[in-house]
């Protein structure tokens, strides 16, 4: 079997999660989420993330 080939963190896509959370459910939803990580510096940043998506709602 041949090994895979190697993948660079930079040759990734970027991921912005906002750009997936298309509802104020999805939204709540990723809040939740993160609160029951009981991290506040995660959740901090889950804040920003959600109000960008809020931003691109409808």
């Amino acid at each position: 079997m041949r090994p895979s080939a190697a993948t660079w963190v930079s040759e990734l896509p970027e991921f912005d999660m906002a750009e997936i959370l298309k509802t104020d459910e999805g939204i709540a939803n990723y809040l939740t989420v993160v609160l029951e990580e009981n991290d506040p510096d995660e959740f901090s940043h889950a804040l920003g993330v959600q109000l960008s998506a809020r931003s691109a709602l409808p």
